[in-house]
């Protein structure tokens, strides 16, 4: 009798590359001169940069898949052929630290 697995490897690394895109739109747009530089300013205020979350938050966009990895996982679990399991979520963000610099290196 074989494993079932909730999702086949290739749909986790489907959406590890769906939640890292996410993940590095996210860290683009929070720079100077994009739309989300505002929030960014909100967020450098509750939380400045000295401190230890502000890298996960908006500084490091490899740091950024522990907090917004989550965040865009149970985002894409609201989609019909993807669902929520914690496993996969921390397999997924695990995923995205590699991805993430690969992408914003290639942007």
């Amino acid at each position: 009798m074989s494993i079932v697995y909730p999702l086949p490897y290739f749909m986790l690394i489907e959406r590890a590359i769906v939640v890292s895109l996410l993940i590095v739109a996210t860290h683009i747009s929070m720079e100077e001169g994009m739309i989300l530089n505002r929030f960014r300013a909100f967020l450098a205020k509750l939380v400045p940069e000295c401190s230890i979350w502000s890298k996960p938050l908006y500084n490091c966009v490899g740091c950024m898949a522990s907090i917004w990895g989550v965040a865009y996982y149970t985002l894409t679990a609201l989609l019909p052929f993807f669902g929520f399991n914690f496993v996969e979520m921390l397999i997924v963000c695990i995923m995205c630290i590699p991805l993430n610099f690969i992408f914003i290196k290639l942007s």
